[in-house]
Parts: C-alpha cells; structure tokens; sequence
C-alpha cells in the first residue's frame, strides 16, 4: 500500500462512493468481485427493492479506524468475531480468492492470506455486532 492511500475496510455500509465488494450466495458465503465497481446512488436504491442490501451484498470503503466500533484501539476485530461467533478459521490449502481491494484491504493487511480465506464466510451481520 502506498503512504498515502487509506486501507480499506471489506465490511463497509453501503454508501454513495463505496466499492461493491461481493455478492452473497445462497448458501450465505460471499462470492467476492475480481472487479472494482463503485457504488453511486442509483444503485442504492434500485438494489434496497426487496431485501436488506447487507443481506445481499457486501461493501468496502476507507476504514473509519477508531471511528469504528470494531476498532480495538490497533486493530479490526471482525475477524476475532468471526472466529468467536461462527467458529471460522481458514483452509491454508485454499488459493486466496479474486478481491478488487487486496491491496489496500485492512484484514489483508493484518493477517495476510488468512483474512482473504475467511472474508467469503463473513456477512455484514459480523461487522454489525459490538464488543461490550
């Protein structure tokens, strides 16, 4: 990453400017877009027709950091809650999927490939839950 860029946050609200990260499957998995397709406003509101866009899509944008509630002070914790909530843990074997935002990713950033195995498995309901 370079010095000036921000990292990314994989787990973002959707807003006007964020990148459309993945869409979730069925099965509840995240099927991740090798793609960068920022979202505007139109697609706000032709997408939130019908379900919740978070139970539909996932978003990245910069990370807010200490304005985040899953921010520990040094680090993300959505994938400590990952972990915790729903026993996820990585397949080492598994190739890294496709990711329009590795390089600025903040997961990716904090634990390498072990965070691109895992992010497929997490939905914003993760990102959504505060620590006490």
């Amino acid at each position: 990453m370079k010095p000036d860029q921000k990292a990314t946050c994989p787990s973002a609200e959707p807003k006007a400017g964020a990148v459309l990260l993945g869409v979730v499957k069925q099965d509840g998995e995240v099927a991740l877009l090798s793609q960068r397709i920022e979202i505007d406003e139109h697609f706000i509101e032709t997408a939130s027709q019908g379900r919740d866009l978070g139970q539909r899509f996932r978003f990245a944008s910069p990370c807010a950091a200490k304005g985040c509630a899953n921010w520990s002070g040094h680090h993300c914790m959505v994938l400590d809650i990952a972990r915790q909530l729903a026993h996820i843990e990585p397949h080492v074997d598994e190739l890294l999927p496709a990711c329009s935002i590795r390089t600025t990713c903040r997961w990716f950033m904090q634990e390498g490939g072990d965070a691109c195995r895992i992010c497929p498995k997490i939905n914003t309901g993760f990102a959504e839950v505060e620590t006490v």
